[in-house]
């Protein structure tokens, strides 16, 4: 059939299209492409890759490791393992006990 002019007539009312529902979700950002538009190219990142660098220690200046394994690292025992303890932080409850702190053990 070439064109509305030559469909057959019905007594019947025309077709309306669906209504458009509001979609739940985030919506897309970006949008859909055509079959035959041209994919954006891979070459063509936002980011750089950090692919082929090599890594730099940050406290000896050396390349290979980083600052986590470097063998220069001053091993200080008072850094690491003793925190200054503050008196002014209630105790931690334990898992079904809420902390009171006018109740006595």
């Amino acid at each position: 059939m070439n064109g509305e002019l030559l469909w057959p007539r019905t007594q019947n009312n025309d077709i309306a299209p669906p209504i458009p529902k509001k979609l739940t979700g985030r919506p897309k950002k970006k949008r859909t492409r055509e079959a035959n538009e041209v994919r954006p190219s891979v070459k063509a990142r936002s980011t750089v890759s950090r692919k082929g660098r090599i890594m730099t220690c940050s406290v000896c200046k050396k390349e290979g490791h980083n600052k986590a394994k470097c063998p220069n690292k001053p091993h200080d025992s008072q850094t690491s393992s003793t925190r200054p303890s503050s008196s002014h932080q209630p105790p931690k409850a334990k898992k079904n006990e809420a902390y009171c702190p006018w109740r006595s053990k």
